[in-house]
């Protein structure tokens, strides 16, 4: 209902062409500090919704005590790419990134997809050395928030739902 969802207008950004996009949604952390502030004060916060762009945002409700979930704009598919390439990662120390321009045939199998598809095919953010620790970090909030709610057809999407209703990813 509507007295249970609260949208929050915050003023504009600093548009200055010096941000990166990572320090652009981080210059917004003091006016969404003060927004949830504020309505802490009105009325009781069950929980804050941020965008999955916006993952740092974690901090502020980690500071008021209070469960982020998360609206993934990607599908569920892409979701359990990221999970696996984080675990690819932290068990076996497989850094996706220095297979960006392999001659090797890898051939990359993700359980939330159908079928294993050459290494080299993975999204270009993921073989860059630059942005694959942002990546691994994101990953890693994801799997911290409260819960996850993903932009996801069933019919299109049924080995990766699977995947998911049956482990504890």
């Amino acid at each position: 209902s509507q007295n249970r969802l609260s949208y929050c207008l915050l003023p504009p950004g600093d548009q200055s062409t010096e941000h990166t996009f990572i320090s652009y949604i981080n210059s917004y952390k003091p006016h969404v500090r003060a927004a949830v502030s504020e309505l802490s004060q009105r009325r009781q916060v069950a929980g804050i919704v941020v965008d999955m762009f916006c993952t740092s945002m974690t901090d502020i409700a980690n500071e008021f005590h209070l469960p982020t979930y998360l609206f993934y704009t990607s599908n569920a598919s892409y979701l359990g790419l990221q999970f696996h390439v984080q675990s690819l990662y932290d068990e076996k120390k497989l850094d996706v990134s220095e297979l960006n321009n392999s001659d090797a045939e890898f051939e990359f199998e993700v359980p939330t997809f159908t079928r294993p598809f050459p290494a080299n095919c993975l999204p270009s953010f993921m073989l860059s050395k630059e942005w694959f620790p942002y990546i691994l970090s994101r990953a890693r909030t994801l799997r911290e928030t409260k819960g996850i709610i993903v932009n996801s057809v069933a019919e299109m999407e049924p080995q990766a739902l699977k995947f998911f209703s049956d482990s504890n990813s």
